[in-house]
């Protein structure tokens, strides 16, 4: 091929000579966002669509909305949403790479271009170009959304808003030196000397770990007498909940005697529906895991026989 052209004096094309685009995203990476959507089931089975933008440099995601009709006006009336949040820093970024999806109309592009923005449009069909956005959608699910039981739009947007603030706040990236997007690296400690103190997020799903001394709003892991470690106050199971209720009423029923009951089960009493909502679905999840199971183990016997 190569010696085709050259006889017909067609010289090679100008791309080949320019930068390829993983050069161009890594070297314009402080002034490129990335937006996407994804869609997200609920138990009741319907469809819902989540709207994020992905700073390149730092990694900090913004989720600008939840909805079921992600038509043309609400997904502008987003981005109008995400320059007024930026405020400031807006004018940093010069670049927002998108898909060809037909939710991003031209009142969209027109948004950020008012701003000085150029518009990126991915080719067809070519996921890894937004790859920074489809990174976070798997992360996302991964880590949250495969292993939450979604009921509704606030449900998720609680969710979400939860996980988001873990992951620009204190969830290590490798690119940006196991340090979050939003904060710094804090330098180690001798163990003698610094206690270590953990806070739950979203039902006890995540953790987080810190110094006592760098970090407020964590409390410490306290252990049982076994020497296990207790269950969070956001961990409740439907089962521990259930005793907690039972002992409450043996106590009189009042509301004063609920922390005394979890108290005297270990654990410590929360009001939050959403925390007693991720220990319930805990509780499900490993329900059908063993009901599962036996399925599978009478199967095997109905073979053999």
């Amino acid at each position: 091929m190569w010696r085709l052209l050259t006889r017909a004096g067609i010289d090679p094309a100008p791309r080949r000579a320019g930068c390829s685009w993983r050069q161009f995203l890594s070297a314009q990476a402080e002034g490129v966002l990335a937006c996407d959507c994804f869609h997200v089931d609920t138990v009741l089975l319907k469809r819902l669509y989540v709207l994020f933008v992905v700073e390149l440099a730092t990694r900090r995601v913004h989720v600008l909305g939840v909805t079921a009709n992600p038509t043309g006006l609400w997904v502008t009336q987003q981005a109008r949403d995400l320059l007024m949040n930026l405020a400031d820093r807006i004018d940093q970024f010069s670049f927002l790479v998108r898909d060809r999806d037909t939710k991003f109309t031209n009142a969209f592009d027109a948004v950020f271009a008012s701003e000085g923005m150029r518009i990126l449009r991915t080719p067809v069909r070519a996921p890894r170009a937004n790859a920074y956005a489809e990174r976070w959608v798997g992360t996302a699910r991964r880590e949250l959304l495969d292993r939450v039981l979604i009921m509704g739009r606030r449900h998720l947007q609680r969710a979400l808003s939860g996980y988001v603030a873990h992951y620009n706040g204190h969830r290590p990236h490798r690119s940006l030196g196991q340090a979050p997007p939003l904060g710094t690296v804090v330098a180690r400690a001798p163990a003698d000397v610094v206690r270590v103190a953990r806070r739950d997020r979203l039902g006890g799903l995540i953790h987080e770990y810190a110094h006592v001394a760098y970090v407020e709003g964590f409390s410490a892991p306290t252990r049982s007498r076994r020497g296990g470690r207790r269950p969070a106050a956001a961990g409740l199971g439907i089962l521990m909940a259930t005793n907690g209720i039972r002992v409450a009423a043996q106590h009189g029923g009042t509301k004063r005697s609920l922390p005394e009951a979890f108290e005297r089960l270990g654990l410590r009493f929360t009001p939050n529906w959403l925390d007693i909502w991720g220990g319930v679905q805990t509780k499900v999840i490993e329900a059908l895991g063993v009901l599962r199971a036996i399925v599978d183990a009478k199967r095997a016997q109905g073979q053999r026989s």
